[in-house]
């Protein structure tokens, strides 16, 4: 099981959209290629915008661990803003201190390497 982490807050509601999009259709890239993919923004925003739940990592936090703790992997989509993020920086940490691999994906061309070498501008 993968971990696809991805940006995701943002004061303008398109940019959100936009990455909440972004990260659907890598995760489906990824799922059309055999590989299990969990994405907690994929999987999470339609539940919290219609449960009314909270959208920021502090509510988040203790889900996504969990979701770490049964991947192999962690793997960073390169959207902008993901070096600011706030819950890419603490699931990063978290990823590393549990031993995860951790990988980045390209948004354009979804290639993954072990170090990051575009980050898309929006």
């Amino acid at each position: 099981m993968i971990y696809l982490a991805s940006p995701y807050t943002h004061n303008d509601e398109d940019i959100v959209l936009y990455r909440v999009d972004a990260v659907c259709k890598a995760a489906g890239y990824f799922m059309r290629q055999g590989l299990n993919i969990i994405s907690p923004i994929a999987h999470c925003h339609s539940i919290a915008k219609v449960s009314e739940l909270p959208t920021d990592y502090k509510y988040w936090h203790k889900y996504n661990h969990a979701l770490i703790n049964i991947c192999t992997e962690y793997w960073i989509l390169l959207l902008s803003g993901w070096q600011e993020s706030t819950g890419i920086i603490g699931e990063t940490a978290y990823a590393d201190s549990i031993s995860r691999v951790v990988k980045y994906v390209d948004p354009l061309t979804y290639e993954v390497n072990n170090r990051p070498k575009v980050t898309l501008k929006f």
